[in-house]
């Protein structure tokens, strides 16, 4: 490691935390260097204490948000600092509470720039730290629309707020039937010249985020804020666009970024009467005057083209469940796991507790039952005990004891958490054991952080959610699923028949033979691997902070810039690097393509089909005549059903190509001291020798987990009856010897 470097880096950190917490004081305080921390933690306590911030902030957030009954929704997104909070409510908000308000330096000297200070307290002043927390709900009080002013992505702060907002920005879209977008992103970003970087950061989130960007084509619109009236809005909008054609050429050039290429191509959207206006993109200006907002004309002249771009340039489009995938920074991933099985613990705990109320329930149930008849002491009143409390309580027992049952096979079962607890939710015991709203709320809750952890970072496919009731061991999720067995086929039925000769007997078929089992499910399919992310060709150009590891000691004496054979490790941009020196002034530079996804660009394994159901047991036949008879009879076992397929095995990606670099470096004679001089460096793409592979596809009907036997045969009917019995009395006392009355009697007692 190069100690200056790290004396330097370390000196920036210490100078961006002062920097931070001297933003955090009002303007016009005076300028107060800002304290640094003094207590120290270790990396897993400060992971910890992170998880645990971060589910306060999701049960607060849960608490606090607002939702709307408006099924139309408008989303205002971008990154952290943008000004979509100072847009919300220069838009919809109180203008009379925004004021225009010089910055000033360490001096506390007016610096030329201005920024929006407010009253109600709705906007952050700190560009390195959002302000918005939850979506924050404003009603446009002209068309009654609702806005939501999101969380910034990769938000600057903490990972608590990044995870926290993405989960609620997922939250308030769930609740709308139609969407739209509108990006908001600094003007300085989106200018030639200008940090293309930012830019891009926003149109990965932006396209993470809305799945199919071409289904909202007509949904989304972009803002640029901060801009200075030094030109006009057509010089400007034609300079924004000229800048995203640009990238949008240099990706095309390259094949790179679809999905952000298509997003550029709907912000260049044309429109009006020559169709030369860019009516997807918008303009907010840089404040350079002090006063109040709705005392400055030049600042409310904008509002009218803005609005006109949000509510008529723009149209709603109808979001299905699966449109909006909750985007966070790679920063926020490192908490996932840990984030996930935190939320696993508290939902067995919500689950445990309800277990238990539906024992006591149920034990209460049958005591007061027992109380109440063993408080009679003469048989008849027991006899005559209401029978519609009877039926009642013993309704309720069949249905206790249904639960209770299906919950223990859930417990005892493979199932997955997130499949268990919308059971609980939706089942009979919600309502039978009449569970408090708070349980029943903290259960759903933690349901819904699942559903959100499972869908905010799929790459990683490892979190805790399909744990096993029994001993809470992970379970992988990326492989199909395997299918469920066949349900079991039905019981034959129970024939009884009766008569003195059966006619033609012999063309006479009787079956009670049991139903078939039914087909076992299809497995699920494997999910593919993901293709290697190459290194990008103008990585050549960079000037790696760690590429002076091997610098020669006698450089000095200008014999040499690097020692011959070193080599180091480092990285760029989550790309790993190899350095390794090729002679004194040269060094070669070895970029290896990165893959986030847990099993890289292997495809995984296709889950089992689900073995066939059982056939049904047969029934019973009982033929009762004078005479003998030669009836078919059948009484056979179902046949089991048939089983599912295997799923197929996810298919390998591409393996990306290693990116060779050289890197010439030589001295250089001036007319004083020599110098050293870069050379344009050399580079080329080699194969890798890595291979990915397929996954192997499930076996056919080998899932036989909670297959279920069928159901027993009913035992034949029992006619015993008292009024039958009385009828054959009074019939043998009364009846003749004629050969009906015979034929009766017969009949009669075969009961």
């Amino acid at each position: 490691m190069n100690p200056t470097n790290n004396s330097i880096q370390m000196s920036s950190q210490n100078l961006n935390t002062d920097m931070n917490n001297i933003n955090r004081n009002k303007r016009e305080t005076p300028c107060v260097p800002g304290k640094r921390p003094s207590t120290y933690l270790t990396n897993s306590e400060k992971k910890n204490h992170t998880v645990s911030s971060i589910m306060d902030s999701l049960n607060q957030g849960t608490a606090n948000i607002k939702y709307s009954d408006d099924p139309n929704i408008i989303l205002l997104l971008g990154l952290s600092g943008a000004g979509k909070s100072t847009l919300a409510q220069y838009l919809f908000g109180n203008n009379s509470n925004l004021r225009s308000v010089a910055k000033k330096n360490f001096n506390c000297e007016a610096t030329g720039d201005f920024y929006i200070e407010d009253t109600g307290k709705k906007i952050g002043h700190n560009t390195l730290l959002s302000h918005t927390e939850l979506p924050d709900l404003v009603i446009d009080p002209e068309t009654n629309t609702t806005i939501y002013d999101c969380p910034g992505f990769s938000d600057t702060r903490d990972p608590e707020y990044d995870i926290s907002g993405a989960y609620f920005i997922k939250a308030v879209s769930d609740k709308a039937k139609t969407l739209k977008f509108i990006f908001v992103v600094n003007y300085n970003s989106i200018t030639m010249g200008g940090n293309r970087e930012e830019f891009i950061t926003l149109a990965r989130h932006a396209t993470n985020l809305i799945r199919n960007i071409s289904k909202y084509n007509e949904s989304i619109a972009l803002v640029a804020t901060k801009i200075k009236d030094d030109k006009s809005d057509d010089e400007r909008s034609t300079a924004i666009a000229d800048f995203l054609d640009e990238v949008r050429q240099t990706l095309n050039e390259t094949n790179e970024e679809p999905n952000v290429q298509s997003f550029i191509d709907i912000l260049l959207t044309t429109g009006g009467p020559d169709n030369q206006d860019y009516t997807r993109i918008g303009l907010m200006p840089k404040f350079d005057t002090e006063g109040r907002l709705t005392d400055l004309p030049a600042v409310q002249a904008h509002k009218k083209s803005l609005l006109t771009i949000i509510h008529n340039n723009t149209k709603f489009t109808k979001i299905d469940a699966v449109d909006v995938k909750p985007t966070i920074s790679t920063k926020s991933v490192y908490y996932i796991d840990d984030l996930a099985t935190e939320v696993t613990q508290q939902m067995w705990i919500h689950i445990e507790a309800v277990v238990q109320k539906v024992q006591v329930f149920y034990n209460d149930l049958m005591q007061s039952m027992l109380d109440a008849i063993h408080s009679f002491n003469d048989e008849k009143i027991v006899l005559n005990t209401d029978q519609l409390k009877t039926e009642i309580f013993l309704t309720k027992l069949n249905t206790g004891l249904r639960v209770i049952s299906d919950v223990v096979r859930s417990i005892r079962s493979e199932t997955t958490l997130i499949e268990f607890s919308k059971y609980i939710i939706s089942s009979a015991m919600i309502s039978e054991v009449n569970l408090s709203q708070d349980l029943a709320s903290n259960i759903s809750t933690q349901h819904e952080y699942l559903k959100f952890l499972l869908s905010v970072h799929e790459a990683k496919n490892s979190f805790n959610v399909d744990a096993k009731a029994a001993n809470g061991s992970k379970l992988s999720i990326t492989n199909g699923t395997d299918g469920a067995p066949g349900l079991p086929g039905g019981p034959g039925g129970n024939f009884l028949g009766i008569g003195a000769t059966f006619i033609d007997s012999n063309d006479l078929s009787i079956s009670a033979d049991g139903g078939s089992g039914g087909p076992g499910q299809d497995g699920g399919d494997g999910m593919p691997g993901q293709n290697d992310t190459e290194c990008p060709p103008t990585i050549k150009d960079k000037n790696f902070s760690n590429k002076e590891h091997c610098l020669s000691y006698r450089l000095i004496s200008f014999g040499s810039l690097y020692d011959e054979g070193c080599t180091a490790n480092s990285t760029y941009d989550g790309f790993s690097l190899n350095i390794t020196v090729k002679n004194d002034w040269c060094q070669v530079v070895t970029c290896y393509p990165k893959n986030d996804w847990q099993f890289k660009g292997n495809g995984t394994n296709g889950g089992n089909g689900g073995k066939g159901g059982v056939g049904g047991y047969a029934g019973n036949i009982t033929i009762s005549a004078n005479v003998k008879q030669s009836i078919n009879l059948s009484k056979r076992v179902g046949k089991t059903g048939s089983d599912g397929n295997g799923g197929v095995g996810g298919e390998a990606r591409k393996v990306g190509n290693n990116l060779v670099i050289d890197m010439v470096r030589t001295r250089f004679s001036g007319m004083c001291l020599p110098s050293i001089q870069d050379f344009s460096n050399k580079h080329k793409f080699v194969a890798s020798e890595k291979s990915y592979f397929p996954g192997n596809a499930g076996t056919n009907g080998l899932n036989t987990e909670n297959r279920k036997d069928p159901e027993k045969a009913l035992s034949p009917p029992n006619f015993a009856h008292q009024s039958a019995t009385d009828y054959k009395t009074f019939f043998r006392n009364y009846s003749s010897e004629n050969p009906k009355d015979v034929n009766v009697k017969n009949f009669l007692d075969f009961f």
